[in-house]
């Protein structure tokens, strides 16, 4: 699936993908962390970044623990758009879970 929601993200169909993604839990499949960096970082590519900080909230809640990815992910996009105060915020989550 992860193949599937990156070529969705990567074409903007970006609504398609978080309906794959949202399906997941009903066909049985667990998202881990390489499924939940791939719509975080669809959602960056395509603009929607209180999507992705939504979508990596939950992911905290429920999901998998974050990976460096994720983090950078996210840096990348709020440091894109300019957001530095943002990606500090991330920065010092990052490191107070132990990624250097």
């Amino acid at each position: 699936y992860n193949i599937i929601i990156e070529g969705m993200c990567k074409a903007g169909k970006v609504e398609d993908a978080w309906k794959l993604f949202c399906s997941l839990d009903l066909k049985g499949v667990k998202p881990n962390a390489i499924t939940y960096n791939t719509m975080i970082s669809g959602f960056c590519r395509n603009g929607l970044k209180e999507e992705a900080s939504a979508l990596f909230s939950k992911m905290k809640e429920d999901g998998p623990l974050p990976n460096s990815g994720i983090y950078n992910t996210l840096i990348r996009a709020y440091l894109r758009d300019g957001d530095r105060a943002r990606s500090a915020e991330h920065i010092n989550e990052m490191r107070s879970c132990g990624f250097a």
